[in-house]
């Protein structure tokens, strides 16, 4: 049985799904505008690895694919985005994500044009 306090090795994973809600951690909408995914492939250990995410706003998405991120705990992951569909098809940008200290939340930026 591995110990689950290990830090993670080269080839291990991370998996993260959230519901998303306009605002931020100290206000925010009553209702979910989207959902998000996220993938990461250790390939250094502790902390870095290679990520893929994708945020479902409505009926369209916006996707980062193979991006090399800093998964400490500590400062802001910034993703490429990468790709999109629907009304995100053709544009280019980031998503900037915080952690929100003591919680396993985290606030978003979504920065994009065409």
């Amino acid at each position: 049985m591995a110990d689950p306090s290990a830090s993670p090795a080269p080839g291990s994973y991370l998996v993260g799904t959230d519901t998303d809600y306009d605002g931020d951690h100290t206000s925010h909408s009553a209702q979910a505008v989207g959902t998000d995914h996220l993938y990461c492939l250790i390939t250094e250990a502790p902390t870095t690895g290679t990520c893929s995410a994708e945020i479902e706003l409505g009926t369209a998405m916006l996707i980062s694919d193979g991006s090399t991120q800093d998964l400490s705990a500590n400062g802001a992951m910034t993703f490429p985005i990468t790709n999109g569909t629907g009304r995100f098809a053709g544009v280019h940008g980031t998503v900037t994500v915080t952690g929100v200290t003591g919680t396993n939340n985290s606030d978003f930026t979504i920065t994009y044009s065409r």
